[in-house]
């Protein structure tokens, strides 16, 4: 076995993975060599490659690895409109980065992230605090959404700006009770005197819907949602549901769009 790939084999050994947090200093080092960007030291730099590119016994195959920044905020900065990958450029996220530590809020920023040479794992064992299963592919599923979010008509979004600012406030105040927002809506740029019709789900994971308080509160928004979207010109909507993650499927999923708060934040003339 080459040289190298005895020290790719030791990468391994030394426990880093995909979620691993890269150890302060090893991140000092990278931050004065250019290689990272100077956040705080409380921030966290995540290891989001695969296990198997994070691990591979060979740098030639796998010569790099990516990570991104997570920035631990107070609880008055947390917005409902950030959870669950419904905003593409940040994410929040209620982690607890340890077996005896207390919960902590972390926020991501797509921005914040760097390629490096994976040589500087070698020799490097990652922080002892890590990230929880979940959370990991949570945010390894909001980077790779990036890439392959669905978008809509130009003509539907333009016609549902009006909704955007009250909307807004809805969602960063109560956004986090639901994990995703799906529309049933054509992709054509309709004239102006044909509406779009749409059917509206709105989904919470399971054990949310299980509590009455928080299943009332999200039918509360999506009542909301449906009365902002009714609202706007030339939008109809037929059918709005609230559903629990269980009672959606893959078939549904592929029917119908997730519609990303981003849509209703971005758009607006802020």
């Amino acid at each position: 076995m080459a040289d190298q790939d005895v020290e790719a084999a030791g990468i391994k050994v030394n426990g880093c993975r995909q979620g691993s947090i890269l150890g302060a200093v090893l991140v000092e080092k990278l931050v004065s060599e250019g290689h990272l960007s100077h956040r705080t030291n409380e921030d966290v730099w995540v290891v989001v490659s695969h296990d198997c590119d994070v691990t591979n016994a060979s740098f030639t195959a796998e010569p790099t690895v990516e990570v991104i920044c997570g920035e631990i905020i107070e609880p008055v900065r947390k917005q409902g409109d950030r959870y669950w990958g419904k905003n593409p450029r940040l994410l929040q996220i209620d982690e607890s980065v340890g077996d005896d530590e207390p919960n902590v809020h972390l926020e991501f920023n797509v921005q914040y992230r760097a390629v490096l040479d994976r040589k500087c794992l070698i020799g490097e064992s990652p922080s002892t605090k890590t990230l929880a299963r979940e959370t990991i592919q949570r945010l390894v599923a909001w980077i790779a959404k990036r890439y392959t979010r669905r978008g809509f008509a130009d003509e539907f979004n333009e016609r549902t700006r009006p909704a955007v600012t009250k909307l807004r406030k809805c969602f960063k105040k109560q956004g986090h009770l639901l994990s995703g927002i799906y529309l049933l809506v054509v992709d054509d740029e309709l004239n102006a005197d044909e509406d779009y019709q749409v059917v509206l789900w709105a989904a919470m994971r399971m054990e949310d819907y299980e509590s009455t308080e928080k299943q009332h509160e999200a039918v509360t928004l999506l009542g909301a949602i449906e009365a902002e979207m009714n609202g706007s010109d030339g939008v109809v909507v037929l059918q709005s549901e609230l559903r629990s993650e269980a009672e959606i499927s893959l078939a549904d999923i592929r029917l119908m769009k997730r519609w990303d708060f981003d849509d209703l934040t971005l758009r607006d003339d802020d």
